[in-house]
């Protein structure tokens, strides 16, 4: 008599099938459109610009922005004014 060979379900193929899966469907609104929806792009760099360069004296960030922090409904917001 031949033995069965069981095969576990939950093996590290499948994990690898569904994480290429997954990674595919995140990435589809991506790949499928022309011009990717990015108006608030420009906001997020200057902000992080600011931030990285908030204390170097050639570039007086901190004369004419202040940052604060606050957190609100489980999220640290970064508030640039």
């Amino acid at each position: 008599m031949q033995k069965i060979k069981h095969r576990k379900i939950l093996s590290v193929d499948f994990f690898i099938i569904c994480g290429v899966g997954l990674t595919i469907l995140l990435l589809l609104p991506v790949w499928l459109v022309k011009f990717p929806p990015l108006q608030n792009y420009p906001h997020h760099l200057v902000t992080a610009k600011i931030v990285k360069d908030y204390s170097n004296s050639i570039f007086n960030c901190n004369r004419h922005f202040n940052i604060t922090f606050s957190f609100i409904l489980d999220f640290y917001v970064l508030k640039v004014e």
